[in-house]
C-alpha cells in the first residue's frame, strides 16, 4: 500500500540510495500508524493481538501529507501493478474511510497471484 500510496500522486520510480542502502519514496505515513499498534505480535508469533491494539489500529485515518517511506522491495516495479490499490486509495480517502477499512478493500478487490 506504501508503493500505491506513492503512485497515486504521480510518483512512477521509487527512489534508491545505495549510501544509505534505502528504497522508496514519500508516502502517507498514516500507514506505519496503523501498523505501530499490532507491530509486536508480528515478531512473536505466540503473542496475541488486544482489541485495544486492533481497535487502535483500526482508528487511522488517512493523512494529507506524504513522507518518505521506506518500501525496498516494491519500489522497483512499475507504476501499473499498483493501479487497482491506487484508485481504492483515492476512493478510500476522499469518502473518509480509515486506512485499515481501505486497504482491506484493496486486498479484497486485488487477491495476491498464486504461486
Amino acid at each position: 500500500m506504501l508503493r500505491a500510496v506513492n503512485v497515486a500522486p504521480g510518483g512512477i520510480v521509487g527512489l534508491r540510495s545505495m549510501q544509505e542502502d534505502w528504497a522508496g519514496s514519500p508516502s502517507d505515513p498514516a500507514i506505519y500508524d496503523a501498523y505501530t499498534g499490532i507491530n509486536q505480535p508480528s515478531r512473536d508469533k505466540s503473542a496475541e493481538v488486544a482489541a485495544t491494539e486492533l481497535a487502535n489500529s483500526d482508528a487511522v485515518k488517512w493523512h494529507r501529507a506524504l513522507a518518505p517511506a521506506w518500501f525496498g522491495n516494491t519500489a522497483q516495479y512499475a507504476p501499473f501493478f499498483c493501479q487497482p490499490d491506487t484508485a481504492l486509495y483515492w476512493i478510500g480517502r476522499s469518502l473518509g474511510l480509515h486506512l485499515i477499512s481501505t486497504t482491506v478493500r484493496s486486498r479484497c478487490c486485488c487477491p495476491p497471484a498464486e504461486t
